[in-house]
């Protein structure tokens, strides 16, 4: 029975935020991740990952995240919008055909939502998400747009 064990990079983060009026909140944060330090012990049947080299194949990462909510006066209702980038850490190459994968446009999205009090215990939230990346991998060259729509509901106790 072939096992292997992966060890993830350790990530860094750090964030914050600020209520410039008692309506409005600002929050921002940066995380770091160093993907050459992981880490891959094991071997499969197929020799799948047997020369897989972390140092060759994946980069280090730095996400960056921005927000605002604002809270609509004498209505339980607030208003969120915000940035964030998720770059792929994997730069290749899939196999041995030297393909390196290059991030034209590394992944970019833009939130909005909204979070509404129903009672004082119950709150529903909705949220969209649109995203878009590009990146080349030898001639094939892939332009994406990805969208969410989420929705939740809170109890509070």
């Amino acid at each position: 029975q072939d096992r292997y064990k992966i060890s993830l990079p350790i990530e860094f983060g750090v964030g914050g935020s600020v209520r410039p009026t008692p309506e409005l909140l600002v929050a921002a944060s940066v995380h770091f991740g160093d993907w050459t330090q992981s880490e891959y012990v094991g071997s499969d049947v197929n020799d799948v990952r047997s020369d897989v080299s972390f140092e060759d194949r994946y980069r280090d990462v730095k996400r960056y995240h921005i927000g605002v909510e604002y809270q609509v006066p004498r209505v339980a209702l607030d208003l969120r919008v915000g940035y964030y980038t998720d770059p792929l850490p994997f730069i290749g190459p899939r196999d041995s055909d030297d393909s390196i994968i290059i991030a034209k446009q590394d992944r970019r999205f833009l939130t909005l939502g909204f979070g509404l009090l129903l009672e004082e215990a119950v709150r529903a939230n909705v949220a969209w998400t649109r995203g878009t990346f590009e990146v080349t991998e030898g001639l094939l060259e892939e332009s994406n747009t990805l969208n969410r729509a989420l929705f939740g509901i809170n109890y509070l106790f």
